[in-house]
């Protein structure tokens, strides 16, 4: 491949200001027509090869799905999508809808196999060194609500501003799974970020908030909205409600400004991961109901107290965990249930170690927290973490897996839940585990029992000539004696 620096950058056929040249894939370098830069060609004594000359050349387009007030494919986003929806776009047949700067004033729907994509470069990547990304020169704008009805789904570099009293995001993809990276959203008070009807999986990174605006989300579904948030910042200014359903929240190096009232879901489960966790003014950070399956826990991170307390969880068999976490308040940590916690230090410089729930009353009963990592690089099932049991043990072990392919331009994601037992021979399968997989590939991970090694496994399956890093966050509660 050669370089030439000098030349009169042309158009490609109808496409104007777009040139595949430096960059590729989702980051695709532009630039204007007729401008002088840097651009990457082929070597004309390749059997396929073009070589760009002023004035002129050959190439391919970008993609058949570009979008923009003038010299584009489309006009409207929405237009694009349906028309890749149309030439069969799928989850092994992706298609990337190219966005230009401008105001889209529309709502758009997103089906699987779908990827929106603004010009407008990641701003983790071109600014690394910033704990927060900086999306404040987002040029595609889009002024209407995503909604995300099936499969997996992408949408990076575009500003969300919907209008009064639209929601960011209406997500109603049963077991479907969307991507949002590098946006900014900037909601009016009466919206909502995340709008769940149904189980979908959203995985947000890189992004913030322009300002505060209303709800983080809410779940008008019985099913279980699950949400993880890495290296983005979110404010939010309404407490969240789960009316229904439940939610599972992971949090990874960020910042969520939101109270969540989780007091009549069924389940609820929030981990915080080198975080800050602050309350909606006077509402607690967390509250649960009586009835609600629920654990908490903090690792690294810090949080809050409103004015009264930051967690209220009357169900005494509720385990809240905090690691290496403070309140930097100083304030109540925890009201209702009984909940006894120990070796807990609150203050602005004071840190904790484990805290756990010892209510339960049984000697040597335990619930314990842990991780697990592994990177693959073919589609070989291997080991990526496991809980032995010894003799005269029973276990239920949970957990959450992430995996994600070096580049991130595809992940695999779930929950799991097995029961085992161990009397004087092998471990024991009670019941069939329950392991719910979201994929965009054919990655995928199964959880079982080992009588060689007495243990309750978690294994992972990659795929082939292709590497993925994965992430197994465990908890589990043993029952040791009858004491």
């Amino acid at each position: 491949m050669t370089t030439n620096t000098s030349i009169n950058t042309p158009a490609l056929f109808n496409k104007g200001d777009l040139l595949l040249g430096q960059g590729s894939g989702l980051r695709p370098s532009v630039l204007p027509a007729g401008a002088n830069g840097l651009v990457l060609t082929l070597d004309n004594t390749q059997p396929t090869g073009a070589k760009w000359a002023a004035g002129g050349g050959g190439g391919s387009t970008l993609s058949p799905y570009i979008v923009g007030a003038t010299e584009s494919d489309f006009t409207t986003i929405q237009a694009a999508i349906d028309q890749a929806v149309t030439d069969g776009a799928s989850k092994t047949n992706q298609k990337n809808v190219y966005v230009k700067p401008g105001t889209y004033n529309e709502n758009i729907s997103l089906f699987d196999g779908i990827n929106v994509l603004g010009f407008d470069p990641y701003p983790s990547e071109d600014y690394p060194g910033i704990q927060f990304p900086n999306n404040g020169f987002l040029s595609a704008v889009l002024t209407g609500t995503v909604t995300h009805s099936s499969g997996d789904s992408k949408i990076y570099n575009i500003y969300i501003k919907p209008g009064d009293g639209f929601n960011a995001f209406n997500l109603s993809a049963i077991g479907g799974l969307l991507f949002i990276r590098g946006c900014r959203f900037d909601l009016p008070t009466t919206s909502i970020l995340l709008n769940f009807s149904n189980a979908d999986t959203v995985v947000i990174s890189d992004c913030i908030s322009a300002s505060g605006f209303g709800q983080f989300l809410t779940c008008t579904s019985t099913d279980i909205a699950s949400v993880a948030i890495f290296s983005s910042e979110i404010l939010s200014m309404t407490t969240s409600t789960l009316p229904m359903g439940g939610a599972s929240i992971q949090l990874s190096n960020s910042y969520l400004y939101a109270s969540i009232d989780a007091s009549n879901a069924s389940i609820f489960y929030f981990q915080a991961y080198d975080s800050q966790h602050w309350p909606n003014g006077s509402d607690p950070l967390i509250q649960i109901g009586a009835s609600t399956n629920s654990f908490i826990t903090y690792v690294g991170s810090q949080f809050a107290s409103p004015e009264n307390n930051a967690f209220i969880i009357p169900n005494s068999d509720t385990p809240v965990r905090l690691v290496n976490s403070w309140n930097i308040s100083g304030g109540n940590n925890v009201s209702g249930g009984g909940i006894a916690f120990k070796n807990f230090i609150t203050g602005p410089s004071g840190e904790s170690i484990l805290v756990k729930n010892i209510s339960a009353g049984f000697n040597g009963t335990d619930y314990i927290f842990t991780q697990g990592g592994l990177q693959t690089s073919d589609d070989s099932t291997q080991l990526l973490a496991s809980m032995v049991l010894n003799t005269n043990e029973s276990i239920t072990l949970m957990g959450n897996v992430v995996g994600a392919q070096s580049d991130h331009s595809n992940a695999v994601g779930g929950d799991f839940t097995v029961t085992a037992r161990r009397s004087s021979g092998d471990i024991t399968l009670i019941g069939s585990p329950i392991v719910n997989v979201r994929s965009s590939s054919t990655a995928t991970f199964t959880v079982d029992v080992d009588t060689t090694t007495q243990s309750a496994r978690v294994l992972v399956t990659g795929v082939a000539a292709t590497v993925y890093n994965w992430v197994a966050t465990l908890q589990y509660q043993k029952i040791l004696t009858n004491a």
